[in-house]
């Protein structure tokens, strides 16, 4: 047998093994960009919780000023119905007697059906990286919290309970539980995203489509710039906004008129009124990069001035990127004639008959972002309509009268830089002025921590009020900030008092980026899964971005929340973390 005949054997041997791999992996792929099609349909919904919050805080702070029941309102309206022949088929949904579901649920229908869609796919084509799974699953916990609290906000507005609520402290609450799951959501998309863009790259390449991937590359350019511009405003750095904008007009004059050097040996080049063509998608991705991305850098004439205006510039900018992105997965969806098929309802027949081959080398697509939200404007510094000077002390006082029993293990940072500002000062007054307020019936720790961790409250009753108030008298800087150290002896401190019937909490205040180990991290999610939340309160007034991410996905972890200072008042955060 000569060596030709041998070759051919051998590829013909290797041909099922070679078309197996391939199947293998699209189907992995689709199952990726199923998971997309999710993200996407929650991040519509992200886009309408954003705008309801908006809208909220706005008639909060209008009400502090002059009482307006008029000011109310959310996107979700309590009289609409819905009626759809598939809406049995869900079990989120709960269609009353004639077949209606009301407006909360209509708004989530597409989200529903994207993630049942989802589930059946993967009962079929299940991802084979567990990191993926376990992120999706961080994932739909942080949108399932978002929407918890959003259906309260919308509860609020829907059953007019701003008309009971007369110093306006649950419309308040109800913003600051909404708030932080904003800046968890968008961390758990990134991360689950980060996650499947590596499984997608360990996967095997396939030498197909050589045209739509050289195209690709050249829309690439493009969405690669939008997406490091989208990181650098959500960093806060605007200062590259011309400089973008220049080069992504260069990208756009550029590779706008490259579909016939890409394109014109695909199916249907030439014909623009088919949507499912490649050069037509190509196109299209173009067409809309004058009236959406271009327009960021004149948007300047005025800003939102209920959040701060970094996140308002990213704001901005999202609805632009989300629409970029969209047309790029438009294009990226011509390298699978399957989906292709489907979202254009071809059968697999009339597929082929333009030229769609069902078995390409299907390519990941990109999720849409997230909005971002922080009140700007704290309610002490709003002008209010005239009180008695004791009105914050008797709402949070009331706060306190109505919370459970608790216990709250208080960390706190002692070091050199707390003597800046006079942030130290300002905690320790912060914490005489909680328990001043806090019942016998609640109990405080304290672990102080610098160079090392002293104990110097253990598990004290709120009503021995002379001994705490020395204790925390004798707070001095002094030496760095482990807070390693001082949260294993919190959590030897909680282990001492588990006949403890109430609640308990730890809460960390410092001034400054720490970090923690592995082992700690793991400790942080047993406690929490135990019903001890960890939070974080961040003092100072400059942070970098990395320092704010970090501290957001440690109280993550630990079911909490992370105030970044600069957006609260001390002695509220206090009171909120000493009563929920």
């Amino acid at each position: 047998m000569c060596r030709v005949q041998r070759a051919v054997i051998c590829l013909l041997i290797a041909m099922p093994v070679l078309s197996f791999a391939q199947n293998d992996r699209n189907q992995q792929v689709r199952s990726l960009n199923s998971i997309i099609a999710c993200m996407d349909e929650s991040s519509r919904v992200n886009l309408q919780i954003y705008y309801d919050i908006l809208s909220f805080s706005e008639a909060y702070i209008d009400n502090l000023q002059k009482r307006n029941d008029n000011r109310w309102h959310v996107s979700v309206s309590a009289g609409a119905r819905l009626r759809s022949s598939d809406l049995s088929q869900y079990k989120e949904l709960h269609p009353d007697a004639e077949g209606y579901i009301n407006d909360w649920e209509a708004k989530l229908l597409p989200f529903i059906r994207e993630k049942q869609n989802l589930q059946e796919r993967l009962a079929k084509f299940p991802i084979k990286d567990e990191a993926i799974v376990s992120g999706f699953s961080s994932f739909m916990i942080a949108f399932d919290n978002m929407l918890y609290k959003y259906k309260a906000m919308v509860d609020y507005v829907q059953q007019q309970a701003f008309k009971n609520d007369d110093s306006l402290v649950r419309a308040k609450r109800l913003i600051d539980d909404l708030q932080p799951w904003f800046e968890r959501y968008d961390a758990a998309s990134k991360k689950l995203y980060q996650l499947m863009e590596s499984y997608y790259r360990s996967l095997p390449p396939l030498r197909s489509q050589a045209l739509i991937r050289q195209a690709q590359a050249e829309l690439l350019l493009s969405t690669e710039l939008v997406e490091k511009w989208a990181g650098e405003l959500y960093a806060g750095d605007n200062s590259h906004r011309r400089h973008n904008d220049s080069l992504l007009r260069v990208l756009y004059a550029t590779g706008k008129g490259k579909d016939a050097a890409y394109l014109k040996n695909t199916y249907g080049f030439g014909n623009l009124s088919n949507g499912a063509f490649p050069h037509s998608r190509y196109k299209t991705f173009y067409d809309f990069m004058p009236p959406t991305i271009f327009w960021y850098i004149s948007d300047t004439a005025s800003y939102n001035k209920l959040i701060p205006r970094a996140y308002d510039h990213y704001n901005r900018f999202v609805n632009r990127y989300n629409s970029v992105i969209h047309y790029y997965n438009q294009f990226i969806e011509c390298a699978d004639g399957q989906a292709l098929a489907r979202n254009m309802d071809y059968s697999m027949k009339m597929a082929a008959g333009v030229g769609a081959d069902t078995a390409q080398n299907v390519l990941l697509k990109k999720p849409r972002i997230a909005y971002r939200f922080a009140l700007e404007t704290a309610p002490e510094e709003v002008p209010a309509a005239p009180a008695p000077a004791d009105t914050a002390d008797r709402r949070r006082r009331e706060q306190i009268r109505g919370a459970d029993p608790h216990h709250t293990v208080y960390l706190l940072d002692v070091s050199n830089s707390m003597k800046e500002e006079n942030k130290l000062d300002t905690l320790k007054e912060a914490m005489k002025y909680l328990v001043n307020l806090q019942r016998p019936v609640d109990n405080i720790s304290v672990i102080a921590f610098a160079d090392n961790a002293e104990t110097l409250l253990r598990f004290t009753a709120c009503n021995e009020k002379d001994v705490i108030y020395k204790r925390i008298d004798r707070l001095k800087p002094n030496g760095g900030t482990n807070a390693g150290d001082a949260m294993r002896d919190g959590y030897k401190l909680i282990d001492s008092t588990q006949q403890y019937k109430g609640k308990t909490r730890l809460v960390i205040i410092t001034d400054g980026l720490f970090s923690v180990d592995k082992a700690t991290r793991k400790k942080v999610e047993a406690y929490q899964r135990a019903g001890v939340p960890l939070s974080i309160l961040l003092l100072g007034k400059y942070h970098e971005q990395e320092t704010l991410n970090y501290f957001q996905a440690l109280c993550t972890k630990g079911n909490g929340r992370f105030y970044d200072m600069r957006r609260h008042n001390l002695k509220e955060a206090l009171v909120e973390e000493a009563v929920n």
